[in-house]
């Protein structure tokens, strides 16, 4: 998560200190181990200790430890969003369920429902890239369905990104996660927020008056998609001084299918998500519909018929015991009777690049 902070001031999440081992809530949660950690926050998988399912299996949670701020503080305003913003979709389809939160001493507890993993962890795992296009589809789409969900509450989340996004170990059951930076207002003036990697020019750019948290949330969705059908990041960020940017910024039409092989559709579909005026940006209806009907998303580099002839040579002159006579060095010089023909080697690499590609 980007903050204004001194790139050298240490993240709030380093005051916290290890509570692995440690009871919380009277005694009720114990904390196993860290799961991982954001910028202001550490995560833990908790053990019910007073309750068990139905079946008599031990019931586990996520649970979220934060600095407690002053009130009136930025850091206590800060949770005071993320819980209002997640308590209005917690329940909904798609989105991380919040039990409840509770004060002890100096750190404050968010109680979650626990998940097997996150995109992130599961796109390196199963390699989705590598011929797996139509898993990375349905799990987009079911991306597309949760984020829809979120912005009928009014509620836009901004820091949307693979490892704000939990699943099951199989990639099935998206949820939305970690409503730090997420807004209600349709304007935004706080510059900057959210993951530089997956933040618009708009919410970048301090020189503008406002920007569109809904528009912000529609380009990260794009960069989530280059990632699941590409295993690639396009940038660092989405501003001029970064060169990747700036080269697709002079050549949008181009620069997608030359660096990443998208086909004709994916690349028209990502210019339009990358437009950078929000208003032309597809909306996430017309984007579900786009990404349903490509068949396609990444087009393999073409065979390099050269180098296949090199590791396949078709015309292998026989042996002779005569001494060979040296190739002429003049270019002027006659072709030798017996070497192949331009049109004809031509015609018998395409034979075997179609033999090649024949399953």
């Amino acid at each position: 998560m980007t903050s204004t902070r001194s790139s050298h001031a240490p993240l709030p999440y380093t005051r916290l200190p290890d509570l692995t081992g440690s009871t919380v809530e009277n005694g009720k949660l114990k904390l196993l181990e860290l799961l991982g950690h954001g910028s202001f926050a550490k995560v833990y998988k908790a053990l019910d200790t007073q309750s068990t399912a139905s079946s008599g299996a031990p019931i586990h949670y996520a649970v979220k430890c934060l600095l407690n701020g002053e009130p009136g503080s930025q850091e206590y305003n800060n949770l005071l969003n993320e819980l209002k913003n997640h308590t209005q979709v917690s329940g909904l389809p798609g989105v991380v369920a919040l039990h409840r939160s509770f004060v002890e001493g100096e750190h404050v507890f968010v109680v979650m429902e626990l998940c097997d993993t996150d995109l992130n962890r599961f796109v390196i795992e199963h390699k989705l890239c590598d011929k797996q296009c139509d898993v990375a589809k349905r799990v987009f789409l079911d991306v597309l369905d949760a984020v829809e969900t979120c912005h009928a509450e009014g509620v836009f989340h901004r820091d949307l990104k693979p490892g704000n996004i939990l699943c099951d170990a199989d990639g099935k059951n998206i949820r939305i996660a970690d409503f730090g930076v997420a807004t209600r207002s349709e304007e935004s003036k706080q510059f900057g927020v959210g993951t530089a990697v997956f933040a618009s020019p708009e919410n970048m750019d301090k020189t503008r008056d406002t920007y569109s948290p809904r528009g912000t949330d529609c380009w990260s969705l794009g960069v989530i998609l280059i990632a699941l059908m590409t295993s690639s990041l396009l940038w660092k960020a989405p501003v001029e001084a970064d060169d990747t940017y700036s080269a697709y910024r002079a050549d949008p039409a181009h620069f997608l299918r030359g660096t990443l092989d998208l086909s004709p559709s994916f690349n028209s579909l990502a210019n339009r998500i990358f437009d950078p005026n929000p208003a032309r940006r597809p909306s996430i209806p017309e984007l579900r519909t786009e990404v349903e009907a490509i068949d396609t998303f990444v087009v393999p580099p073409p065979v390099d018929i050269v180098a296949l002839a090199l590791q396949n040579p078709l015309h292998k002159p026989k042996k002779s015991k005569r001494r060979a006579t040296p190739p002429p060095v003049d270019s002027s010089a006659t072709t030798p009777r017996r070497s192949l023909s331009i049109a004809s080697l031509t015609r018998k690499l395409r034979k075997l690049v179609h033999r090649r590609a024949s399953p």
